[in-house]
């Protein structure tokens, strides 16, 4: 028998990590269930978040920008950009996360929000916080959230509807940036109203080949940097046409690559690739990650491309899609062969 009061410990801590598939018996988190295995050894029941619900189907698009404000009272809310299912119909849909409830805040007729961002001017105060949001160059025009949930689609000082389009909305420094016609940047006439098209300056830059869209544009030295499947390119604005110049011209193209790319703290831009790799770019550096490399993948250790990507100061998170596992059977048949007639009888129903 122990001593009185000496710890027992039945599964250890999961300090280690998650996912080591490769060395088995390590004190990995995987091997944990419903549990949270602390690194001193305690355990206790894992976080089961409750207050936020919704029905299955209502948010049948992924969600493609989150943005963290607050109300006129200062109290903060989660707005996302995605869109909703009513009617057997899909639309663009505006949800909200406020004193641990959801919601969907607004949704209208046409197809899912492609990007949001937080910015500044609701068509009369150049200086008033909005929230942004877009569904592509070729679908309805951007619609502008005003701080107290008021939702606005006409120009305050003409009377007329909003007119500019955008693929994807980024913030570069002060200024605004929008992706038009899928692969081009625009940015917008400093303290003008962005959901006018002619406050855009007109000059659209192509970034790359047209057959791949811009996913993200990242803000890094003041410069906006585009992430595309067929490379990371930043801007050039010094010869007397500013054009967009490939940075990593020998990557491999690819739809998916690109997608989720973040930039961290340190000046550091992380560019996710199909093959698993993260290529980790800074002005006149590169470098490459493989941060899967000494795993051997099953049901416990998810394969799947990446999706998202965070910095926060110490660590760089990377979001993957879940794994799956395909079954199929072998589809093996018992035949003779009859020289006489020169035909195959099928005797697969009865074997046992």
């Amino acid at each position: 028998m122990p001593p009185a009061g000496q710890r027992i410990v039945l599964i250890g801590a999961g300090g280690g990590g998650y996912g080591d598939a490769l060395n088995q018996g390590q004190p990995r988190y995987h091997y944990t269930y419903n549990f949270d295995f602390q690194a001193d050894g305690r355990a206790v029941p894992s976080v089961v978040p409750a207050g936020l619900s919704i029905t299955a189907g209502d948010i049948p698009r992924r969600v493609t920008a989150v943005l963290d404000w607050e109300t006129p009272t200062g109290r903060p809310i989660l707005l996302a950009a995605c869109a909703k299912s009513s009617g057997g119909s899909i639309f663009r849909a505006v949800l909200k996360i406020q004193d641990e409830t959801f919601s969907v805040e607004d949704f209208r007729s046409g197809q899912p929000y492609t990007s949001a961002v937080k910015y500044r001017h609701d068509g009369s105060d150049a200086d008033a916080e909005v929230a942004l949001f877009c569904n592509g160059s070729s679908e309805d025009a951007i619609i502008v959230r005003k701080k107290n949930g008021g939702y606005v689609t006409t120009d305050p000082s003409s009377a007329t509807d909003y007119d500019a389009k955008a693929d994807v909305l980024a913030v570069v420094g002060t200024d605004l940036w929008r992706v038009i016609d899928v692969y081009k940047l625009e940015k917008l006439t400093i303290n003008t109203n962005p959901g006018v098209e002619a406050n855009w300056f007109g000059t659209r830059t192509p970034v790359g080949t047209p057959d791949y869209p811009v996913h993200t544009v990242l803000s890094l030295g003041g410069s906006p940097w585009c992430l595309k499947g067929d490379g990371l390119y930043r801007y050039n604005p010094a010869p007397s046409a500013p054009f967009f110049e490939p940075v990593t011209p020998w990557v491999n193209a690819h739809p998916d690559n690109g997608k989720g790319g973040v930039v961290d703290g340190r000046g550091r831009i992380y560019y996710p690739t199909v093959d698993g790799h993260v290529l980790v770019v800074s002005p006149g550096r590169q470098g490459q990650q493989a941060p899967l490399q000494f795993n051997t993948f099953d049901r416990n250790t998810p394969w799947g491309k990446a999706t998202a990507m965070t910095a926060g100061p110490e660590q760089v998170f990377l979001v993957l899609e879940p794994g799956s596992t395909k079954t199929q059977q072998l589809g093996l048949t018992v035949k003779t062969f009859d020289g006489g007639t020169s035909a195959f009888t099928d005797h697969t129903s009865v074997v046992t």
